[in-house]
């Protein structure tokens, strides 16, 4: 999937659940280059305004490389009403956003109960704020982060590798993390 991009948000695939029914979203073994938008998601964007989201989104064994937006620049997540969210085993290469979150940016209020970041290797994403992943939400959650590599992602601000924008509402653990 490559080359596409778009002047609004979601370069590749753009799901509003206000619109949209679905119960799962699986995006699984693809290679994912150099799509843009303007706004949100270079690749994808995500926003949940009712209760009618996927049970699910998961990314798993796939290569987001030299994707960008404003704001995530392969992923955005807003106000994610989805139970659960599983990001796994994926290569994440030379992403960028111009503000927030070079490969995901997760903004808003979710209602999700468990967001999984595991077995990925970030390396060479840019931003302002969190290279690699940006956190700013408005309701608590809980992120499991396990086995992931960090390397040579630069934020011009705050957290190279993840940052979480306000860190009283984000119960956070992690596990053999790498960050170089």
């Amino acid at each position: 999937i490559h080359d596409n991009n778009v002047s609004g948000r979601g370069g590749v695939l753009h799901m509003d659940a206000a619109s949209n029914i679905f119960q799962n979203v699986y995006i699984h073994y693809n290679t994912i280059i150099n799509n843009a938008a303007q706004n949100e998601g270079g690749f994808m964007y995500v926003e949940s305004t009712t209760t009618a989201s996927p049970q699910l989104v998961e990314l798993f064994n796939n290569s987001f490389e030299d994707n960008t937006a404003s704001n995530g620049g392969a992923i955005f997540l807003r106000n994610s009403f989805s139970q659960n969210v599983a990001v796994r085993s994926n290569v994440i290469l030379n992403n960028h956003a111009d503000l927030n979150g070079g490969f995901l940016s997760l903004s808003g209020s979710p209602t999700m109960t468990q967001f999984e970041f595991a077995y990925n290797l970030g390396y060479g994403n840019s931003v302002v704020d969190g290279g690699g992943v940006f956190f700013a939400l408005s309701a608590n959650m809980t992120v499991t982060a396990t086995n992931n590599t960090w390397e040579n992602n630069s934020a011009g601000e705050y957290g190279g590798g993840v940052y979480h924008f306000q860190p009283t509402l984000l119960d956070f653990s992690s596990r053999n993390e790498t960050f170089q």
